[in-house]
């Protein structure tokens, strides 16, 4: 009748039973059962309510928690239950569980517990065949023991059909001291993501860690990136899911690290189409519009965190550098901003251009952004640079050149299908699949034996089959047809990937 009259009561005031609670009509008001090995069920006037046993009672005998009989085993779903020599506590030994699907990967999703089942006596069953192979994620291979009695957990790059596969990297980005690729999709689940490696002392691409990673490290939440990109302190994301408020300053911020939070910022989710980053600031555009909105500290130099360029539309794609960003607009014209200290952005004598500057003559041309030097591939196929040339970045000897702010051709230079630069060098890729480099080359950037400066584009000997080509700090990485990456010069943070930390002169493969 109690009960009754506190059901009642309950629905009067709009109050629910208290949440693990049921009620059942064969509950006598202060008994108990037990369900299963460590839980137990208590009847009350509200109804039945569940409880687990804890420390020092562990388990469930005749409807109460209690200690367990030292020794004594139990199966209970899917894992061994062992009480401890004390009878205070229960030691668990979950079984192993492998099933292959068709495509080699194991039906539990990654992170979820087995099922599979002991025997009663409390040992686990041979769930797996003697050698056999399984992935349990796109990064884990599970492998079967000699007897099948037992499973161990490897690490991979990528998993796929029951073994460990190297990945194609589709995209590379390269800055001072580290290095990061865009991998092909995962051959099973079907979604891109990228790894780094090199300097990651101001966690360029790995948040809460400070350190050199001389093999490629996978960076979190980049499943699902379109385009990496670099500078000489950040690592930068496009093709993810954001908003203003936690571009900067949150987990889900598309670039590393994260030390700034915006300002009166928009809510909306967005999908960052495309990204650039320089230095001290980062452009991006919407999937939703072509406006292009830019964040960045001391541009123009001495102000505070603030948005720079706001408003900007119509821009089709984005490349940045050490100091300076270039938008290309839906008109195929490029527009460059930031530092200009030599001409590098805009044939404009300010040393830092807050507007957009349209480079001249460059409808159509593909751009690379470097230190302080900026380099194209002009129609119909002309290589211009322009900029500084203290190291012979653009081509041409310092003596003759200096500096330009104008777009200055390379004679003789022909057949390029894509372009690089970096910090004070600068390269080509050929038709023919060949690497030409020139400029600063004090750590074997360029791929030449003499360390010194290169002038004029020399031939990268040892490489055939270059699509891509990303030139760094002092190092250089080219990105071959068949999906792997050489990399070469200064590898004092790791930067060219190969698992050491000597430099090198000549082409070496990057170590996964």
């Amino acid at each position: 009748m109690r009960g009754l009259l506190v059901a009642i009561m309950l629905a009067l005031v709009g109050c629910e039973p208290l949440a693990g609670i049921e009620r059942r009509p064969d509950c006598e008001v202060g008994s108990s059962r037990c369900a299963g090995f460590t839980g137990r069920e208590i009847c009350t006037e509200e109804g039945v309510r569940a409880e687990v046993c804890g420390s020092g009672t562990p388990v469930c005998v005749d409807g109460a928690c209690q200690a367990c009989a030292p020794g004594r085993v139990q199966c209970e779903a899917g894992a061994a239950l062992r009480c401890s020599a004390d009878g205070r506590t229960l030691l668990e030994e979950r079984c192993p569980y492998f099933s292959a699907s068709d495509e080699g990967r194991t039906k539990i999703a990654p992170g979820s517990r087995p099922t599979a089942e002991c025997t009663p006596s409390g040992t686990c069953p041979r769930t797996c065949r003697p050698f056999e192979t399984a992935c349990s994620s796109d990064v884990e291979l599970v492998r079967c023991s000699s007897d099948g009695a037992t499973q161990t957990v490897e690490s991979c790059v990528w998993c796929a059909r029951g073994r460990c596969v190297n990945p194609k990297v589709t995209a590379l980005a390269a800055g001072v001291g580290h290095t990061c690729a865009l991998l092909a999709p995962d051959p099973i689940v079907g979604t891109t993501k990228v790894h780094c490696w090199g300097s990651n002392v101001g966690g360029q691409f790995a948040a809460g860690a400070t350190d050199l990673r001389p093999r490629p490290a996978p960076v979190a939440g980049s499943q699902g990136a379109t385009k990496v990109v670099v500078s000489s302190s950040a690592t930068c994301l496009a093709g993810l899911e954001t908003n203003d408020a936690e571009f900067f300053g949150s987990s889900r911020f598309p670039c590393l690290p994260r030390p700034y939070v915006v300002d009166k910022p928009l809510a909306t989710p967005f999908v960052v189409r495309d990204i650039a980053v320089a230095a001290d600031a980062a452009c991006w555009l919407r999937s939703t519009n072509r406006n292009m909105r830019c964040y960045g500290t001391g541009w123009p130099p001495e102000t505070p965190f603030v948005p720079f360029v706001t408003g900007v539309a119509a821009i089709e794609r984005l490349v940045g550098g050490y100091g300076h960003i270039c938008a290309q607009t839906t008109s195929k014209h490029w527009a460059c901003f930031g530092h200009n200290d030599w001409g590098q952005a805009a044939n404009l004598p300010a040393k830092f251009v807050t507007d957009p500057s349209v480079v001249e003559g460059s409808a159509g041309a593909e751009l690379a952004v470097g230190g302080e030097h900026t380099c194209g591939i002009f129609p119909p196929g002309e290589v211009r640079c322009w900029g500084n040339n203290a190291a012979g970045q653009l081509g041409v000897p310092p003596t003759e050149l200096e500096s330009t702010r104008t777009p200055r051709p390379l004679v003789g230079l022909t057949g390029v299908v894509a372009i690089g630069a970096g910090e004070r060098h600068s390269c080509a890729v050929l038709s023919s699949g060949g690497l030409v480099c020139w400029g600063a080359n004090e750590a074997g950037q360029l791929g030449a034996d003499a360390v010194g400066t290169t002038l004029l584009p020399q031939v990268v000997k040892g490489l055939d089959g270059v699509v891509s080509v990303a030139p760094g700090g002092r190092h250089t990485c080219a990105l071959l047809r068949d999906g792997t990456v050489r990399c070469f010069g200064a590898n004092d943070m790791g930067q060219l990937g190969t698992g050491d930390f000597d430099d090198r002169k000549t082409p070496s493969e990057v170590v996964w």
